[in-house]
């Protein structure tokens, strides 16, 4: 997927966040072709089963992202400024 900016063309298909890995990236394809049958056939069971796999992928992405900010914490002791930067890359 890329983008146009003047006549340069920006790739961000590697620009994944760090706390991004194989096994959220699976479930999120899971959870769109779920979505995706689940609006064409219109079942009550579809819904649930996309239901199921979409709030597994939104537990999943907040454990993850928890997890990254935990371990880069680790790895900034006693550095305020970077501490604050990770914060705010958080919130952001």
């Amino acid at each position: 997927m890329g983008s146009t900016l003047g006549s340069q063309l920006i790739d961000h298909s590697n620009t994944n966040p760090r706390w991004m890995n194989e096994n959220y990236r699976n479930i999120i394809k899971t959870t769109d072709k779920l979505k995706k049958s689940a609006h064409v056939s219109n079942k009550t069971e579809d819904w649930a089963n996309y239901k199921k796999y979409r709030n597994k992928s939104v537990q999943l992405k907040r454990q993850l992202k928890c997890l990254s900010a935990k371990l880069q914490l680790d790895d900034c002791t006693n550095k305020s400024k970077t501490a604050w930067r990770i914060f705010n890359d958080e919130i952001v």
